[in-house]
């Protein structure tokens, strides 16, 4: 009797094992490339991201995020198209000549000067949705794009307004004069040239030793990735007035044969995944702006309100780039719609400047990149 009893415990602990291997085998997990390093903002939000598909899939698709080890910003693109990574963030300013559509309006941020209603604070939280809302649904070109190289759209998130942070002060006209300036889009080089700098084009890997080195003297950038890429310590005088605008990420953008090689419902899954990501790196830099400040100040970072000459400037820069913007992307990339696709951006960027003034936080925002945008995609053919 007794030899039976343990030949059944034996039976039913092999079955056991025998179910949970098969379970681990039938799990799937992708992986995701991020360029800024492990432990900054970015990377929280996005092992935030990570939980959330697990969660929503039962345990059944996971994702693990390889911080600033599997992929540059620079290889992003290519490195999802050929499989590298499955998923990653990629700063399409980065890749010129593959997005056009897509960088045409990312370079239109400043718009967001001309919203009387736009809380502070909230310019990314606004323009990443827009983004998303006008390129999932309006902008079949930019999709085209993204096709072309292989990957499938899953929507934008952004950072907090840009500021100039520097190794000295920077307050007007003359003192920004002549300062060559890290930036890493066309619309803050056009600014940078408007106000009498010179801009230099870089990476976001790059800046911490532009800056210590002096081969830069200010950086354009967002107060959250003074974190993200070491500049603790290295920029002491913060000029957050200007430029203004902001830098949008496509967030989750996804190899396309893995994409392909899905079920509906895990498709599914990483559109409700991509909901909750987007809002969770888009708030996550509005919590970790002030946080960022107060790390600069305890090292003895000095805070410059921008004197009327430099403001004045910044404001007629704006009234005239939209203009520079459709004749560049016209003639250097050949797109003769971009007036019309501004046009049709604008009206929706103001309805996101309208829902997120309601949005105290992470879990709303997901609700409304849920309703407004994600829950309207097909799964049966969005991306096949």
């Amino acid at each position: 009797m007794k030899t039976r009893n343990r030949t059944a415990i034996l039976s039913m602990a092999t079955l056991a094992s025998a179910v949970l291997m098969a379970s681990v085998a039938d799990a799937r997990e992708l992986n995701y490339a991020l360029g800024a390093p492990p432990g900054t903002p970015a990377h929280e939000a996005l092992e935030f991201y990570a939980d959330k598909v697990g969660e929503l899939s039962g345990g059944d698709l996971t994702v693990k995020v390889f911080p600033l080890s599997l992929l540059s910003f620079a290889e992003m693109s290519s490195g999802i198209r050929d499989g590298i990574a499955d998923m990653g963030l990629i700063l399409t300013p980065y890749h010129a000549g593959e997005f056009p559509p897509i960088n045409l309006l990312a370079e239109s941020s400043m718009l967001l000067t001309l919203e009387e209603e736009l809380e502070a604070g909230k310019e990314g939280v606004a323009f990443g949705a827009a983004l998303s809302e006008f390129m999932m649904f309006r902008c079949p070109e930019c999709i085209d794009r993204f096709e072309q190289q292989n990957q499938v759209y899953l929507g934008h998130a952004a950072g907090t307004a840009y500021g100039l942070m520097c190794d000295e002060p920077v307050m007007s006209l003359e003192d920004v004069g002549g300062k060559r300036v890290r930036v890493g889009a066309g619309n803050f080089a056009r600014w940078s040239e408007a106000v009498g700098a010179t801009p230099v084009t870089m990476s976001a890997n790059e800046m911490r030793e532009a800056i210590s080195q002096g081969i830069v003297d200010c950086i354009a950038l967002s107060s959250p990735e003074i974190q993200n890429y070491g500049l603790v310590g290295l920029v002491t005088d913060l000029t957050m007035a200007v430029p203004g605008g902001v830098f949008p990420f496509a967030s989750f953008q996804t190899n396309q044969d893995l994409w392909r090689s899905l079920s509906d419902k895990e498709r599914e899954t990483l559109l409700r995944g991509a909901a909750e990501g987007n809002a969770a790196i888009s708030w996550t830099y509005v919590e970790a702006a002030e946080e960022s400040f107060e790390l600069v100040r305890e090292e003895g970072a000095r805070f410059h309100e921008a004197d009327e000459s430099l403001v004045k400037a910044t404001s007629d820069f704006i009234a005239t780039d939209m203009e520079t913007l459709v004749k560049q992307y016209e003639e250097r990339y050949g797109l003769d719609n971009a007036e019309a696709m501004l046009d049709a951006f604008r009206p929706i960027l103001s309805d996101w400047v309208a829902r997120v003034a309601q949005v105290d936080s992470q879990e709303e925002l997901a609700n409304l990149y849920w309703e407004h945008i994600f829950s309207k995609i097909d799964v049966a053919s969005h991306g096949l």
